[in-house]
């Protein structure tokens, strides 16, 4: 019986320890969903409201660091519009690959985009225009 409770005292102590920093992944996760200032700089994985990176319409641009499994957390810059099922472009400037996803928690079609990529009209790519539901870092 001692070595019962010694095993359910060590599984409670771990269990105490991880859950805490599952916490706060999943904090740091949303904030990173919130993050950015709408401008695409050097470090940031980008996506467009409009083709060609807003050229002929104004649009919106969110920015990230890290990954975000679902879009519908997210609105375009000073809009109420959603960004799910939204994006006409992108721009990967960071170091890593980036996986976009049709579907949100990294589902269905995906395609990479390599460091220092630029696509103006997604339309024509694996993802197509205006069906992006969630990304993915891979470095």
């Amino acid at each position: 019986m001692y070595r019962n409770l010694r095993k359910f005292a060590l599984m409670i102590f771990v269990a105490a320890a991880i859950v805490p920093s599952v916490a706060e992944s999943a904090s740091a996760e949303s904030a990173m969903r919130k993050a950015g200032n709408g401008k695409c700089e050097k470090g940031e994985f980008c996506l467009y409201e409009n083709e060609h990176f807003n050229k002929y319409n104004d649009g919106g641009t969110l920015d990230w660091v890290g990954n975000d499994y679902d879009y519908n957390n997210n609105e375009w810059p000073n809009t109420d519009d959603g960004i799910d099922n939204e994006a006409s472009g992108i721009w990967n400037r960071t170091k890593c690959v980036v996986y976009l996803y049709q579907h949100v928690d990294h589902g269905g079609t995906r395609m990479a985009i390599a460091p220092g990529e630029k696509i103006g009209v997604l339309k024509d790519e694996p993802i197509g225009d205006n069906r992006a539901s969630s990304h993915k870092f891979a470095c």
